[in-house]
Order: structure tokens, then sequence, then C-alpha cells
């Protein structure tokens, strides 16, 4: 059982593919934007933003946050869904920078981050942001809030 509880945790390489999904509903959801020009409204290179919608990079939390504010999306689901994806998806580069490891946790606890929107301990961020989609979780009924079309 543990064996398979640690392949729903999300890897680097897996958020950072699904942070790009993400991404890109986000950009079809705001009218598919021609890539220059949202490249220009957010300030980055049409190279880096493809390769960051085509999960080829994870983009820099700057860059992640000026996409969420130029597209209009919802704060809720930024936190649950953007930050955690962001995160698992930053890892990777943030150990072999520093080589401390992954975050740690209160003593004892597994590795992981605090969600930034229930404020819960995520070991298994796949799952905590599935649960935060449901529509019944139990948790501030609809408390993720899908991208808003634009108007």
């Amino acid at each position: 059982m543990a064996a398979a509880a640690a392949e729903d945790v999300l890897d680097p390489e897996t958020a950072r593919q699904q942070l790009s999904e993400v991404l890109t509903a986000a950009r079809v959801t705001a009218g598919k934007p021609k890539l220059a020009k949202l490249a220009r409204d957010v300030g980055y290179s049409e190279s880096m933003l493809s390769r960051v919608l085509n999960g080829h990079l994870a983009p820099s939390r700057e860059l992640l946050d000026r996409l969420a504010e130029h597209m209009d999306v919802d704060t809720r689901t930024f936190t649950s869904v953007w930050v955690p994806l962001w995160e698992a998806a930053s890892r990777k580069t943030e150990q072999k920078s520093d080589n401390t490891g992954p975050q740690a946790g209160p003593p004892g606890a597994p590795n992981g981050f605090e969600c930034p929107a229930c404020g819960s301990w995520v070991t298994n961020p796949k799952r905590h942001i599935e649960w935060h989609m449901a529509p019944d979780t139990g948790w501030q009924r609809g408390s993720v809030t899908p991208l808003r079309p634009v108007q």
C-alpha cells in the first residue's frame, strides 16, 4: 500500500506537465490570445512562454503570477491548483541549487508543503488538488472556483 501511495505523489516532471495543461486551459478560457500578444502582455519572450505552455520548463513564480492576472484566474484556483503544481514542478530545481532536499514539515512529518488554500500538509499534491476540485468535498462547498471566462 505504501508503494501505491508513493506513486501518487507528483514528481517535478509530472507536475510541470500538469501545470502546463492548467495554463493551456486558462489560455483557452481567456479566448486563446496569440502567443506573441500574451508574451508581450506578461513581459516574457514568446520562446519562454512556449516552453512553459508546452511543459518543457516550469515558469518562474513571477511569470505564474502575471499569467494568472492577465488571464483573470480566480484567486482560489490560483492558490489551490496553480501554486501547488508550481511548487511541485519547481522542487527539482530547488534541490539541485541548494542541496537541502525537499521542504521539511513538522517534526516527524513526511516531505511536502503547506496548502495555501486550506493549510493542510500536502504530501500527495495530485490527490490533494483532486480533492479541492471535487464538487462535494465537505470543505466550504465550491471553495475552488473554476477559471472564469473572459467577459
